[in-house]
């Protein structure tokens, strides 16, 4: 019961990582198309964003790769969910 339960919630969460990456793409991809904005002030959130990139790694991984109940892969999950919260109501 208790891998089942792990397997719901990570396929969920990855699926959750998967659907906000796009708007995190764009802005990266707009931060770099617009050299940073004025003064380059823009490129000071790069690094916030390849992070987030970086999570969507072991969200496809967990979710096409059948490592649905892989508990590493659920930490990540978690941890990437929890970023992309916090960056969404930083940014919104």
């Amino acid at each position: 019961m208790d891998n089942q339960i792990i397997r719901i919630t990570n396929q969920i969460l990855s699926i959750f990582i998967l659907i906000s990456s796009p708007f995190f793409i764009y802005l990266t991809s707009i931060t770099f198309i617009e050299d940073g904005g004025p003064m380059g002030f823009g490129y000071i959130v790069i690094p916030f964003f390849i992070i987030y990139i970086l999570f969507m790694i072991p969200a496809i991984i967990s979710l096409f790769k059948k490592n649905h109940s892989n508990k590493f892969y659920f930490l990540m999950n978690i941890a990437g969910s929890i970023y992309t919260m916090l960056l969404l109501i930083l940014l919104i």
